[in-house]
């Protein structure tokens, strides 16, 4: 063979297993998690609506307890009203007034005195109002 050859047959080598080696393969990224879905827990529903019927189950003499037990569910407020009473005729007293309040603006007020019932009443919507107004 001659020199040339020798390279020509050198360079055709070099070029056939440059040409055969092998290439790594990279392997992509792997995905991003996904973000778990946020839990969006619903409203509660709104209470249920505390009647006159509700009412007249409530019977003066009762505890808040037994009150609580009869309308199924707690009162949405409670205010305090002090009375001086008048001297010689009626001693003071302290009435403690539990609301329940009604989706559309009416509602039940029950006076505790001496931690029993002692007044109750409907509390009905003005036009245009409701009666906390």
């Amino acid at each position: 063979m001659r020199p040339v050859q020798y390279m020509l047959f050198g360079i055709v080598l070099i070029a056939g297993l440059s040409a055969c080696t092998v290439q790594e393969e990279t392997a992509p990224p792997p995905p991003e998690p996904t973000p778990a879905p946020e839990l969006v827990t619903p409203p509660p529903p709104p209470p249920k609506p505390i009647t006159q019927y509700e009412l007249e189950v409530v019977l003066y003499g009762m505890t808040e307890k037994q009150v609580i037990d009869k309308l199924a569910r707690e009162a949405d407020r409670v205010e305090t009203e002090y009375n001086r009473g008048i001297d010689g005729y009626t001693q003071p007293s302290l009435t403690a007034w539990h609301y329940w309040d009604n989706p559309d603006g009416t509602g039940v007020r029950i006076g505790f005195v001496n931690d029993v019932v002692a007044e109750k009443e409907v509390l009905q919507v003005k036009e245009g109002t409701t009666y906390r107004e």
